[in-house]
């Protein structure tokens, strides 16, 4: 669904009341070679992490793709921009395995972190998301720190 935002939140059961859509149905599998472009850092050796590594991808091979906690993107509507922001290790684990496709939610920012944009982050040229002219724009459509359908920003 096109601009189908949810504001982040633990509280499932009144979302469901509400007739909200509920925090699962915004995390989404995405394939691993989309996401490799959007990491925050190039490294794929982790130092000193490297158990934490082994760990991840021994799950994964044992208990599968259903395993994985989901990894999360920080999406820049203003300047259509994407970075990982957490689950790196699980993404290379990922990619080592032989995972396809990983769990991932996309989180719709509305300020500028460091400069324009994420440090790091990377033009998302298949986003299909309306353009939004400033960073108070996008606060003021309700925006800022909301899970967007991944599908809207990364494409199939």
């Amino acid at each position: 669904m096109k601009g189908m935002a949810v504001k982040r939140t633990n509280r499932r059961k009144d979302n469901e009341r509400k007739g909200k859509p509920i925090y699962a149905a915004l995390v989404q599998p995405m394939p691993t070679d989309v996401l490799w472009e959007y990491r925050s850092s190039d490294r794929t050796r982790f130092n000193g992490e490297q158990r934490i590594v082994e760990d991840i991808k021994a799950n994964m091979r044992r208990y599968g793709p259903q395993s994985v906690t989901p990894l999360f993107v920080e999406y820049d509507p203003v300047y259509k921009e994407a970075l990982v922001v957490d689950g790196q290790k699980r993404l290379v684990a990922a990619r080592e395995v032989g995972m396809k496709r990983i769990p991932v939610g996309v989180i719709s920012v509305c300020r500028p972190p460091y400069g324009h944009g994420p440090y790091g982050a990377r033009k998302v040229p298949t986003a299909r998301t309306e353009r939004i002219r400033d960073y108070q724009e996008c606060k003021r459509k309700g925006l800022h720190e909301v899970l967007v359908n991944p599908y809207d920003v990364f494409g199939r």
